[in-house]
């Protein structure tokens, strides 16, 4: 539960920092690209979705201390998201119960 409160007021930040970004950067491109600054939104939209697809884990039906601990795994076990910064060597998943 330690990491709920800190991951929503990051997630809460970096949305606004991206929305901001966005705002500053869309009229730009219009003026610079016209139309064809949907396809540059429609790219980054899409290798944002390939990027979660591949490289994050499903969480649908864990727990909360189920996703802190895939988590403080880091994604090859080298980082650790768990704080400390130690890291720790990667431990074969455990499947949930059906």
């Amino acid at each position: 539960m330690a990491a709920k409160s800190p991951a929503s007021s990051a997630a809460t930040s970096l949305l606004f920092l991206s929305g901001a970004v966005t705002n500053m950067v869309f009229l730009v491109l219009v003026d610079g690209l016209g139309a064809g600054t949907f396809l540059v939104f429609a790219g980054v939209a899409l290798a944002s979705g390939l990027y979660v697809y591949t490289q994050l884990p499903e969480t649908k039906g864990r727990t909360l201390a189920e996703v802190q601990d895939l988590m403080s795994r880091g994604p090859t076990g080298i980082l650790s998201w768990g704080g400390g910064g130690t890291a720790k060597p990667p431990q074969a998943a455990t499947p949930l119960p059906t």
